[in-house]
């Protein structure tokens, strides 16, 4: 987007503000809990203020707009954890949209206002991940404050955003490493008006450079900076290392992921591995094809929990799956009972570690 582009996008995003306002009908501090004794102001009314009031849930039914002319709502500092998804429906004209100080803790799905919303807020929630599926649909924004959030994960906003003029960040530390480098790159979307909108010092790590100002550091610097999984221990959820040179995947390398639900391992010449149906509480599919292993007692939990290796009728591990003992290479998993394979004691207990080959499973290569 060219600087023009976004210049003269502000002063049309500062008009629309300012008209927003002129016509704002108020219900703040009235001790509102729901909006269905109200929902009819949804369809007559050019602007509503409904701050500082109870609301706990937005549901879609309460606020159908019918194509009224409503192009302001600012739903701030209520008590708002819920937002139904098809809410806003009709709201063809609802391009500003506050919903700071809530208690919001994933980023609202607004799928409605996908082509109208230009301003949106929603800082100080409890949010901490913004994805691409979040945000890529709002395709009209731009303007985008998230201050005040708990964010450990953000997608690439420059990007996915194709209208962003502004974002605000304040608040918020990251890790500087190659998913956000675009943020260096992009710096002049983090100020307005001569005011910064990021962290004077945003980097929560790697150590070397917590303390540190943005202009410190080159966009080479930060994209050679590989990111470090620790640090989404608890919003990660699908985590390929397919097609690597992974020789083992120990428990303290998964049982910190503790929302994980899908984990391809596809393609690596495993040799050990923990039990991930035990370390891994929410694990839902396990993907191992390609990858044989020594059929005895500490790997009895594949055959206890084979549902792990299948996902739709397809099946993610091998036919063959036994590299040892002798007498199972060439059977199926279906061959053997549980108690078959646990009572077969293991004889590979040597297998190098990856601290031992100087392999890092959290800077391997991601498919």
């Amino acid at each position: 987007m060219s600087v023009a582009f976004r210049c003269l996008a502000r002063v049309v995003l500062c008009l629309a503000f300012i008209k927003s306002h002129s016509a704002t009908l108020t219900y703040s501090a009235e001790s509102l809990t729901t909006l269905a004794t109200i929902k009819y102001v949804f369809l007559v009314e050019d602007g509503i203020d409904l701050t500082h009031n109870s609301l706990s849930e937005i549901n879609a039914d309460e606020t159908f707009c019918d194509e009224s002319p409503l192009a302001f709502l600012d739903l701030s500092y209520n008590k708002i954890n819920y937002i139904e998804v098809g809410s806003f429906k009709g709201c063809l004209s609802l391009s500003v949209l506050y919903l700071n100080s809530n208690e919001l803790t994933a980023f609202p799905d607004l799928r409605n206002l996908a082509g109208v919303l230009e301003t949106l807020s929603v800082a100080a929630n409890e949010i901490q991940t913004v994805s691409v599926a979040d945000v890529s649909y709002l395709a009209k924004l731009t303007v985008l404050m998230l201050t005040l959030n708990p964010l450990v994960t953000f997608a690439d906003l420059s990007h996915n955003l194709p209208n962003i003029v502004n974002i605000k960040m304040t608040g918020i530390q990251f890790e500087c490493c190659r998913d956000y480098a675009w943020v260096k790159e992009h710096a002049d979307l983090f100020s307005f008006e001569g005011v910064t909108y990021i962290n004077d010092e945003p980097c929560s790590s790697p150590a070397k450079w917590v303390g540190r100002s943005l202009e410190f550091f080159t966009y080479q610097d930060i994209y050679q900076e590989p990111c470090n999984l620790r640090n989404l221990a608890g919003v990660l959820e699908t985590l390929s290392v397919a097609a690597n040179e992974i020789q083992t995947v120990s428990v303290a390398d998964v049982s910190y992921l503790a929302k994980l639900t899908v984990l391809m391992l596809t393609l690596n010449p495993l040799v050990t591995f923990a039990d991930l149906s035990h370390n891994l509480p929410n694990i839902v599919n396990i993907k191992m094809t390609g990858i044989q292993f020594e059929c005895c007692r500490d790997y009895a939990w594949v055959k206890e929990h084979a549902d792990l290796f299948s996902f739709e009728g397809v099946t993610y591990i091998n036919d063959e799956p036994c590299s040892s003992p002798a007498k199972w290479v060439g059977r199926s998993l279906e061959f053997f009972t549980y108690q078959d394979i646990y009572q077969e004691p293991c004889r590979n207990g040597n297998a190098p570690t990856l601290a031992i080959l100087g392999i890092d499973i959290y800077e391997s290569q991601l498919f």
